[in-house]
């Protein structure tokens, strides 16, 4: 795999796993969905676990060796 490629990956990783911007993109999903039998704590822990696993399929999916 070229050595650039293999950068710009961890790279990516790391963004995405930081703390700090799961929450902001969790508190900026939050805003724009409703979920009408949810309240609000509710709502923002489904959108966490949505975007955990979502961060962690994207991380598996950089780190394969194509």
């Amino acid at each position: 795999m070229n050595k650039l490629v293999a950068v710009l990956k961890k790279i990516l990783i790391d963004m995405l796993m930081n703390e700090t911007m799961k929450k902001d993109i969790v508190k900026s999903l939050n805003k724009k969905m409703d979920f009408p039998m949810l309240n609000e704590k509710l709502e923002a822990e489904l959108i966490e676990a949505v975007v955990d696993a979502t961060f962690e399929g994207m991380t598996e999916a950089l780190k394969k060796k194509k």
